[in-house]
């Protein structure tokens, strides 16, 4: 790529851009300089063989700025990323170069100018992405704690501690309290609390009130959490005093909640004692007891519907929706699929025949299932699979289903046997019986 030309350009539209070489070329960097609001501004572009995407620039030297929204800082370094746009979702005019640096050039110093004059706008904006500024002082290789609790008071948790060399929800902390698990949540989560043991330490639930932005670095977050504790409410203070400040531990879990302008967010601090050979200290309520303690941010993850289904693309609105579904194989296995993926809330299954390995390419079911009813085989596939979906699944036939106070509990019924003459059979009686709830018949061909 002709940096020279890119050069040439963006000074010529009255930027103050230099080149720095590189071990390997005339041009390994640019540097902009800029002055916005009487502060000097220094940004660095790291030479690339092609457009990709949209041109970045570092922000340098950002401890001697004020914290900036949509910056992140790196570890170790003196260097801050800028995050103008999501990086892939620009179409880039990779053809002229220099038109795309003269964009990104724009919309960097913009974002910067904003950020540099309009504080109220900067603060609600580092509240905004709190997440996005907790997860950047997290350590890669941390596990994530997922509180299966969405309490709005404070509440103490059991925690469990990942297993080694499993995958999945095995590696999560998983903290929950006691006597709270509905029989009936997403059946992974109740055979992991049965397969694993207690942690060693304690976890706390502590909503709040008031919120600052996360912590720049991490090694500002001794102070960032003592700052935190100032900022609790009169009851929180008082039941965290009296209720959990009595408890002895070798390490703790301190999950916390607020209200946020993208909504609540949860992050947590992990407490682990230095010195474990010195007895159980309680949690640390004052700088002077910080000493034996090291404190690890932590990556919280809530088993939540409001917040999990619309990001998986289901729809709320369909969780109150029930469903029969008559035929479980290859074609109604994928559409009970697709009702539980979408959001529906119940389904009956209905199929009397047995998955065998004639059906394996053709069915959804994997082959850990053959010899087992289809319906059960695909209550328990789909069960694994959707969390907060409520299946039954019967062997029943078509035609021993017509049963006028059965059928007029479901809001759709689809039949995917593949049998006219039963469909017609069972469509007559529907009429008949004048019952008006939708039928959809779905075979692999249409027939007239």
């Amino acid at each position: 790529m002709n940096y020279s030309a890119i050069l040439i350009h963006l000074n010529k539209c009255g930027y103050k851009v230099s080149a720095i070489p590189s071990e390997t070329a005339e041009v390994g960097f640019l540097t902009v300089e800029l002055e916005i609001n009487g502060i000097q501004v220094t940004l660095l572009h790291a030479a690339v063989p092609e457009l990709s995407k949209l041109p970045s620039f570092l922000l340098v030297n950002p401890s001697t700025l004020p914290r900036l929204a949509h910056t992140m800082f790196y570890p170790d370094s003196q260097f801050a990323s800028i995050c103008v746009n999501v990086p892939d979702a620009v179409s880039v005019n990779f053809e002229c170069p220099e038109l795309a640096f003269e964009e990104s050039l724009k919309r960097h110093i913009s974002l910067l100018s904003r950020a540099l004059t309009d504080s109220e706008w900067n603060t609600q904006e580092l509240l905004r992405e709190f997440e996005a500024g907790w997860l950047n002082i997290v350590e890669p290789d941390t596990s994530p704690f997922l509180c299966l609790t969405e309490s709005a008071t404070p509440e103490e948790l059991c925690v469990l501690k990942p297993r080694k060399d499993y995958i999945g929800l095995a590696k999560y902390y998983l903290g929950y309290v006691e006597g709270a698990i509905p029989k009936n949540i997403f059946s992974p989560i109740n055979r992991v609390i049965k397969e694993r043991q207690a942690a060693n330490g304690n976890g706390f639930v502590i909503p709040l009130n008031v919120i600052k932005p996360a912590p720049w670095k991490k090694d500002e977050l001794t102070d960032w959490y003592f700052d935190l504790l100032s900022g609790l409410s009169a009851d929180v203070k008082i039941k965290l005093m009296q209720q959990f400040a009595h408890k002895r531990s070798h390490e703790f879990w301190l999950v916390f909640n607020a209200q946020t302008p993208s909504g609540i967010t949860w992050f947590g601090i992990h407490f682990t004692q230095k010195n474990s050979g010195k007895g159980r200290k309680t949690l640390p309520f004052k700088h002077s007891h910080l000493a034996e303690w090291k404190l690890e941010p932590v990556k919280v993850l809530t088993f939540n519907k409001e917040r999990i289904m619309p990001r998986s693309g289901a729809k709320q609105s369909l969780n109150s929706k029930k469903v029969m579904l008559v035929g479980c194989g290859s074609v109604g296995g994928d559409v009970a699929d697709k009702l539980a993926a979408s959001g529906v809330g119940h389904i009956d299954l209905y199929d009397p025949d047995i998955l065998s390995l004639n059906n394996l390419y053709r069915h959804i079911l994997p082959p850990q299932y053959v010899s087992l009813h289809k319906s059960r085989a695909l209550l328990h596939s789909l069960t694994s699979k959707y969390p907060w979906l409520e299946i039954r699944s019967y062997t029943g036939k078509l035609l021993d289903l017509r049963h006028r106070d059965l059928l007029m509990k479901y809001d759709l019924i689809i039949v995917a046997i593949g049998s006219p003459t039963q469909e017609r059979l069972f469509h007559d009686y529907l009429i008949r019986e004048k019952i008006n709830v939708p039928v959809i018949n779905a075979w692999v061909e249409g027939y007239g």
